[in-house]
């Protein structure tokens, strides 16, 4: 989605050497454990580069319903969402990571709420109006109604007299759910900053984003793949929504759902050939 030069340089990211699950809380070894004779560095520099990877936000949402292990497993890839500290620093005075713990209840909601997000781009790009309307609704106050996509206020309201019986025409529906949708990925986004990027052999510089944390980087990722004008497509195998980058591309281009569509048409093809309707004679 964007180079990876820049990619190092809108986010760094560190992942501890060691994260651990105890009592519904996902946190990276502390000073203690680190202190310790023989013990790790208290980060790895080998996922610094969040945003270098562009299967980041698919395999975030994947995580929808998955199990504890998985999650800790994604966490120890990537690193934990937000920072402890509101500093720089990726290390605090302590020499512990800044890192903020956060319960595997609270992790797993982020991941609904950007799975949500996605599908509703989705729903967007494939003009499913009938998902769109049901993730839309209206709260009545007086004279005019408030809109509320997924629950969450859009900047506008419908006045009840213009209201129709049979409710929001569908370039309402398809207005207010864009709008929706760009405030949510607007209000996740909004602790990044701008700064100057220099790629090699450019004669100067362009605006580039600066991102905070984990989190942010997995939204910034979002925002660009709703900004992206390729089609968009829905993985028939994991559900993921992804950016079709060839015509003839029908999964979201990760191994396991690749080889399970190639199973589907074998096992497709082997049945149809086993169908006497289909022979010839």
């Amino acid at each position: 989605m964007i180079g990876f030069d820049e990619a190092v340089a809108v986010c760094q990211w560190p992942v501890a050497s060691v994260y651990y699950l105890t009592d519904g809380e996902i946190r990276p070894w502390g000073p203690e454990e680190f202190n310790q004779d023989e013990a790790p560095p208290v980060f790895r520099w080998t996922s610094t580069k969040p945003l270098a990877d562009p299967d980041l936000l698919r395999s975030f949402v994947r995580l929808n319903k998955a199990s504890k292990g998985r999650v800790l497993r994604w966490v120890e890839k990537n690193g934990l969402l937000w920072r402890l500290e509101e500093t720089s620093a990726l290390q605090l005075e302590n020499g512990s990571i800044n890192q903020a713990p956060i319960t595997l209840e609270s992790f797993c909601e982020e991941v609904r709420r950007v799975r949500d997000a996605l599908t509703l781009c989705e729903a967007l790009e494939s003009d499913r109006l009938d998902v769109l309307r049901n993730r839309i609704s209206l709260s009545d106050n007086g004279a005019y109604s408030e809109v509320l996509v997924d629950g969450n206020p859009v900047p506008a309201i419908v006045k009840d007299r213009d209201l129709p019986a049979a409710g929001l025409s569908d370039t309402d529906v398809r207005i207010f759910a864009r709008a929706g949708l760009h405030r949510l990925i607007e209000a996740n986004i909004a602790s990044l900053h701008l700064g100057f990027h220099q790629s090699p052999g450019a004669r100067r510089p362009r605006l580039s984003a600066r991102i905070p944390d984990l989190a942010t980087a997995i939204w910034y990722q979002l925002a660009l793949f709703v900004c992206d004008a390729r089609p968009t497509r829905v993985c028939p195998r994991c559900g993921t929504p992804y950016t079709q980058k060839r015509s003839d591309q029908t999964t979201c281009g990760t191994a396991a759902c690749r080889k399970a569509e190639s199973r589907a048409k074998k096992k497709d093809q082997s049945a149809a050939n086993a169908d006497p309707e289909g022979t010839q004679g």
